[in-house]
């Protein structure tokens, strides 16, 4: 049985870059832990829940939170 190859949807030349949010709590740059192209990133719906390591508090984001590193 051959291989299995899946795209990654990610377009030749395109720089992947940290999702990162700042956090709410002391303006510091936090990284969701997603990675991305820009055009997934202008694409994609984000709404998440992140455990903040640099406060240690949860804080909810959405997209609109968001930015690419």
């Amino acid at each position: 049985m051959g291989l299995m190859k899946f795209s990654s949807g990610i377009l030749p030349g395109s720089t992947i870059r940290r999702v990162t949010i700042k956090c709410p709590q002391n303006g510091e740059p936090v990284h969701t832990g997603i990675t991305m192209d820009e055009e997934a990133f202008k694409n994609v719906t984000l709404q998440y829940e992140l455990a903040c390591p640099k406060c240690g508090q949860r804080h909810y984001w959405t997209k609109a939170d968001a930015f690419l590193e």
